[in-house]
């Protein structure tokens, strides 16, 4: 029990780490903004078994990252919205700032740093 408690807090300071390299971001919202909306938007393609997935049972996301973003959401006071997304419009929903956070074993890539200058601040958090 006490392992899960140390995880969690660890991923939790780590999310909250990338959370404030957005919020440093002019486009995106601010840890302010975040908080006074009430909500943190987490974007996630619902579909990346263990990571995050949308169970269609309980129409809950569940996984890793999704226990990461409830634990964030938690963390930061807020209540967690998820936005849905594909892998084939991940960046451009990205850009566009239709989420926070996108969640869903996503990893910082060269491709998707080429043009990016959000996404190469991010790079040193791999």
């Amino acid at each position: 029990m006490k392992h899960g408690k140390l995880v969690t807090s660890i991923l939790v300071l780590s999310l909250a780490a990338v959370t404030a390299a957005f919020a440093s971001m002019a486009e995106a919202r601010s840890l302010e903004q975040i908080k006074a909306s009430g909500e943190l938007l987490v974007g996630s393609t619902g579909d990346y078994k263990p990571m995050s997935y949308l169970n269609k049972e309980t129409g809950k996301y569940e996984g890793f990252d999704a226990e990461m973003a409830q634990s964030l959401a938690k963390y930061l006071g807020v209540k967690l919205k998820y936005v849905p997304t594909t892998w084939k419009t991940l960046q451009a929903d990205t850009m566009a700032d239709k989420f926070d956070v996108a969640m869903s074993g996503i990893t910082v890539t060269d491709a998707r740093k080429k043009g990016h200058d959000h996404v190469r601040r991010l790079s040193h958090f791999r």
